[in-house]
């Protein structure tokens, strides 16, 4: 099942809130495509906008004598298949105590089958590492007609994240799910999307 959301960073808790000289470096990695690097318009990158540099900030508040560092080993347009070939040599090499994994928005040019495998490749390198992982289901888009080439819906792809989060115990950020809450609320989608398929930083706080 999911991991517990209570339970499943607690080591993690202890490992930040250790004081010099007992504390150490914590890595967390955000791996991925464009949404994590922070990519906004006509191709131009906020990176501090991001969700993964704003959740270094909220970790910075919370846990004060720790040493935190935040690496975005994303590359935008990816999908998961060619991030899953460079896992181990771009992830796994920063020696992370957290990973984010976030691949479902440009995932939806492939099939479920195949994104899944991809993803099972990066969660079993990644817990045989040791790490922690938080999978992440897609972030909202515009769907416009330009996604006539979409093999997989987000619903589907939400589905499949959720599924292998169930399957290896992982921890999970249901983006969709927290998304279509605020849209059934009535809060305005355009609040939240800076182009067709990348987020605000309101957006991102969202994830964050």
């Amino acid at each position: 099942m999911i991991a517990d959301r209570s339970t499943y960073l607690r080591d993690e808790v202890r490992k930040l809130n250790k004081v010099w000289p007992e504390n150490r470096s914590y890595h967390m990695v955000g791996h991925g495509h464009s949404i994590p690097c922070g990519y906004t318009a006509a191709h131009m990158v906020k990176t501090f906008d991001a969700y993964p540099h704003q959740l270094h900030r909220i970790l910075n508040n919370r846990f004060p004598t720790a040493v935190i560092n935040v690496i975005t080993s994303a590359v935008g347009g990816e999908n998961s298949v060619t991030g899953a070939k460079r896992f181990a040599e771009e992830v796994l090499c920063h020696k992370p105590d957290l990973i984010t994994i976030d691949y479902g928005r440009n995932d939806m040019y492939l099939t479920t089958d195949v994104a899944e495998n991809a993803w099972r490749q990066m969660i079993e390198q990644g817990l045989d590492y040791g790490a922690k992982l938080l999978l992440i289901t897609p972030a909202p888009d515009c769907k416009k007609e330009y996604y006539s080439s979409r093999c997989s819906s987000d619903e589907e792809l939400a589905e499949m994240i959720r599924s292998l989060a169930k399957e290896y115990g992982t921890g999970i950020v249901d983006a969709a799910e927290v998304f279509n809450k605020k849209l059934a609320m009535n809060y305005l989608l355009s609040s939240y999307l800076v182009s067709v398929n990348h987020l605000t930083a309101k957006g991102h706080s969202l994830i964050a």
